[in-house]
């Protein structure tokens, strides 16, 4: 009967610790995506006002030439600056 205890307090002590190694990781990869959002903000924030005075820039064959489309041609830089941005 003992072992059987024993044996079952195992195995709560291991689904507790898997359980606690598990909420770590979600946690981990929580802050490495906010830690991912304000980076890409950042980014946004600082080509924003370059977007808004470009001249003669396209996206695809439409010139870029209203609001709406200069915030487009920002978050454009901002993506492809994200995805070609060093890690260090």
């Amino acid at each position: 009967m003992t072992d059987i205890k024993q044996a079952e307090k195992r195995g709560y002590s291991r689904g507790y610790v898997a359980g606690r190694r598990r909420r770590a990781l979600e946690i981990s990869q929580e802050r490495v995506r906010i830690q991912r959002q304000a980076m890409a903000d950042r980014i946004y924030l600082a080509l924003l006002p370059v977007a808004m005075t470009v001249e003669g820039w396209k996206i695809g064959h439409d010139l870029v030439s209203n609001g709406e489309q200069r915030t487009r041609l920002a978050a454009l830089w901002t993506q492809h600056a994200m995805k070609n941005r060093p890690l260090v």
